[in-house]
């Protein structure tokens, strides 16, 4: 172990976080980018959920188990957890299954009837399910338009602000690119658009928990990110965020019987929307490995310190140990927006 502190500090938390996340025995694990090592807290997660089920059967609904939060209510509940890292207040974030289904039911909340509003701007370097899903939920008057790379690495910023213009409804960009691992830390879209009459939709897939985010500096009208990767909740987790003063003015035209005011009474002749952008129902396992870790992992923790991106490696191994200081500068450089290449050539999408 090296004499320098801060060398010993950077082993030392290396050691802990070995201790959270049982793959590190076994593995330095470089795929974060694509799925995030799992903790050791999971299991206990999981099988409160299997207690929670197994104890209480369908009152687990509205019948909390232990400290955890009902059925009912543990979509809020993981939301509100990971609101203080991306600067959200309570209440204005709530998580999806993935987010082609957050993407798709924010779209169809969205007004569209100004035909004078005839396209929203995309870029290039967007994770194509984003394109995806939002393009077949667009009214037929809608058209996209693409801002281009020059590089394969970065947006133009001066083509990125040309393209939004009075014309346009919606911008929808990623705060980090997945291709490049390229980041805004600064996002110049939202002036510009909000100037216009536009709104803006940041994905922030590759952002939160890695980079320091604050959506309400920024004045995004909504975000989207997800507990899948570098966060470490797993699969289940996309998260919603949509600016307080915009919720009540969302109409979702896909929605399901937990968005409404009293949705026991089962009518199916009065809609009376009151939990708006809520999937058409609950999932449950996937959510609550997210309620715990992502709070642990603020913007001071170990792995995600100053915003520099750390992949996962065991302490012991002989490889971290030989070639550690260059995967850390090949980190640190492709969080500048220099890609590095894998094995095969191809490159790593990395922040």
């Amino acid at each position: 172990m090296s004499d320098h502190p801060k060398e010993f500090r950077r082993e030392r938390s290396a050691v802990e976080l070995a201790q959270r996340i049982p793959i590190l025995s076994t593995c330095t694990y470089m795929i974060s980018n694509s799925l995030g090592a799992m903790p050791r807290a999971v299991y206990n997660t999981l099988h409160e959920f299997a207690d929670t089920w197994a104890t209480l059967g369908v009152s687990a609904w509205g019948k909390p188990y232990g400290s955890n939060p009902t059925w009912w209510e543990v979509k809020g509940a993981v939301g509100d957890k990971i609101a203080p890292l991306m600067g959200a207040p309570a209440g204005s974030v709530l998580v999806h299954e993935n987010a082609s289904i957050a993407n798709g039911i924010l779209m169809s909340a969205l007004d569209w009837s100004d035909t004078r509003r005839s396209k929203i701007v995309v870029s290039d370097m967007d994770f194509p399910s984003d394109v995806y899903s939002i393009q077949r939920m667009l009214p037929p008057h809608i058209s996209v338009q693409v801002i281009r790379t020059r590089d394969g690495i970065t947006l133009p910023i001066d083509g990125s602000l040309d393209a939004i213009d009075e014309e346009t409804r919606l911008v929808s960009l990623s705060h980090v690119l997945f291709r490049s691992a390229t980041s805004c830390q600064r996002p110049r879209s939202s002036p510009k658009a909000h100037a216009v009459g536009a709104q803006v939709l940041l994905n922030g897939y590759h952002s939160v928990g890695i980079i320091p985010v604050d959506v309400t500096a920024m004045n995004v009208d909504y975000y989207i990110g997800g507990t899948l990767k570098w966060m470490c909740g797993g699969p289940g987790g996309v998260f919603l965020y949509v600016r307080p003063d915009l919720l009540t003015t969302l109409q979702p035209k896909i929605t399901g019987w937990f968005a409404h005011k009293n949705p026991f009474a089962f009518d199916i002749d009065h809609f009376e929307l009151a939990r708006r952008l809520l999937p058409p129902r609950q999932r449950h396992a996937g959510d609550r490995r997210a309620v715990r870790d992502p709070a642990r992992c603020g913007r001071d923790h170990a792995g995600w310190r100053r915003g520099h991106p750390r992949q996962v490696a065991a302490p012991d191994s002989t490889a971290v140990r030989s070639r550690g200081r260059r995967r850390i500068r090949n980190a640190h450089a492709a969080h500048r927006g220099r890609p590095r290449r894998h094995g095969d050539g191809q490159s790593a999408a990395r922040v």
